[in-house]
């Protein structure tokens, strides 16, 4: 097993180091960029197809678990696997093409229920609660979708600073992997080591200043793999602590995503209009006027070059302080998760 962990992980990690590189020769060669605007941050055009490392990375080492792992350690049927692997291909594939054709909100939303329907149909699905309380089988599929769909639009949204929508889901499948390793359950263990280890491989690539975005592809890609392994590792436990445990992982992208969507309820517009009124961008307005304010304080005149020094700092402050954040609350669910 120590030979299987070690080979997951270093794979996972060595292929998205590498497979981003060429990825970034490909993009600049046949301008794939992510060309600015007024509702983001970034400036000039910046490589946008990043997270095809990612699911490069993640689809090798995952077919490699199941390959080499004995089948007693895999708590799914063969159509389950399938159901999985193959959900992954499809919202990423969903994700890739919005990143090349920009597809619009009403078709992305209406491929992502039915890729979901799908992934229920096929047993990846909430078909008890705590354990024991049976759902009927269209509550099943209903909740199901709900979730599936709400964690990877959730991570899509909070997926508008350098590193940020990458770092907090590796904060979150660290904390799955300690949890499942806790349980005994060496298949999720090793699938949530796949994902973290080639999140830390596209990390150099992309955290601030970024010079390759995971864009669409990747985080779709991301919020599936959490959607899925947290519904099948710990919704069909008989706690209900276990099934607060993903809520609790992920409640900094769900805020985030439950905040905007009631206020742009409360302000007449469509739940998918982008604005720039999210957690990150109200925290990096503060951080990059507090910088700003210290700055005049003690006689610094803030010219061009200053104001880039300071948005800079400010852009990387400001995520690695939502990854603190993240972290504070994926370890309070680890203890949680531990003691329960």
């Amino acid at each position: 097993m120590t030979t299987l962990i070690i080979a997951t992980g270093t794979g996972a990690f060595v292929a998205a180091l590498l497979v981003t590189p060429l990825l970034l020769t490909l993009c600049h060669r046949f301008k794939l960029y992510d060309v600015s605007n007024a509702r983001k941050v970034h400036h000039g055009e910046k490589p946008r197809l990043g997270g095809v490392s990612i699911f490069v990375a993640t689809l090798l080492s995952i077919g490699y678990v199941t390959v080499v792992l004995a089948p007693e350690l895999i708590p799914l049927s063969g159509r389950q696997l399938f159901a999985l692997l193959g959900g992954a291909v499809l919202f990423f594939t969903l994700g890739l093409a919005d990143d090349l054709w920009r597809l619009s909100a009403r078709v992305k939303f209406a491929l992502q229920i039915i890729f979901a329907l799908g992934v229920a149909w096929a047993g990846i699905n909430i078909g008890t609660l705590f354990g024991t309380v049976v759902l009927p089988v269209w509550l099943s599929y209903l909740l199901t979708v709900f979730w599936i769909v709400g964690i990877v639009n959730t991570i899509n949204f909070v997926d508008g600073l350098d590193g940020l929508s990458a770092g907090i889901s590796a904060v979150a499948f660290l904390a799955i992997l300690v949890l499942s390793l806790a349980r005994g359950d060496y298949f999720f263990s090793l699938v949530s080591l796949a994902v973290l280890a080639s999140l830390l491989g596209f990390l150099p690539y992309n955290f601030y200043p970024a010079r390759i975005f995971i864009g669409d592809g990747g985080a779709m890609l991301m919020g599936y793999y959490l959607a899925t392994v947290a519904l099948l590792g710990f919704f069909k436990q008989a706690t209900v602590i276990a099934f607060l445990l993903p809520l609790l992982i992920l409640l900094v992208p769900i805020a985030d995503t439950s905040f905007a969507i009631l206020r742009r309820l409360m302000a007449g517009k469509p739940i998918t209009a982008p604005d720039k009124k999210h957690i990150h961008h109200r925290l990096l307005f503060f951080v990059n006027r507090r910088r700003r304010q210290q700055m005049l304080r003690n006689g610094v005149k803030v010219d061009d070059a200053a104001r880039q020094f300071i948005e800079g700092l400010a852009h990387r402050n400001a995520v690695l302080i939502l990854y603190l954040v993240a972290f504070a609350f994926a370890a309070v669910a680890v203890w949680l998760g531990l003691r329960a």
